[in-house]
């Protein structure tokens, strides 16, 4: 519907939010450069969510949609986003992408990614370091810059260098 209706009155969407059910139709979403903000695996908790699929940000990541994965806060906070990464991850999304689902792809649906979303000269950016892939559910940061202050400090003794670099 919102899709007819901006065909009608001539205006652009940018992203659909929670979208359990855009799965269904990655072609759409992908021809009219829609980013889709959905969630891993949340399915099942009420009527409208019962279509939607764990497989949903793989499907739609596959078609060439900009995937983001996103919170519902505050019923699921916004500190949990790289969890919902991590979970997207472990439903088959590829890790770069489940990493680009909330920092380079939010900031190119919000069109501010000419700014931030990723670590370039340039870019403003809080920088979060880690000693093991991030995606595993037991990593923690170990250094935290937010504007440009080292806020967490973890003292890095070793660093794994089989870990994952994220752009």
């Amino acid at each position: 519907m919102m899709m007819r209706l901006s065909d009608e009155f001539g205006f652009n969407i940018s992203t659909f939010h929670h979208a359990l059910e855009a799965w269904k139709i990655p072609k759409q979403m992908k021809d009219r450069n829609i980013a889709i903000a959905t969630f891993a695996d949340l399915w099942g908790y009420k009527w409208e969510a019962y279509d939607a699929s764990v497989w949903a940000s793989k499907i739609l990541y596959d078609a060439g949609v900009n995937l983001i994965m996103k919170s519902d806060h505050p019923v699921t906070h916004a500190r949990f986003l790289l969890y919902e990464a991590a979970k997207a991850a472990h439903y088959g999304l590829a890790d770069q992408a489940a990493i680009a689902s909330i920092t380079t792809n939010p900031a190119k649906a919000a069109g501010i990614d000419s700014h931030i979303g990723m670590i370039k000269f340039n870019y403003d950016a809080d920088i979060v370091i880690w000693a093991k892939d991030p995606l595993l559910l037991w990593a923690q940061p170990d250094k935290v810059f937010i504007d440009g202050e080292l806020l967490v400090d973890n003292k890095i003794t070793t660093i794994n260098t089989e870990s994952h670099v994220f752009t």
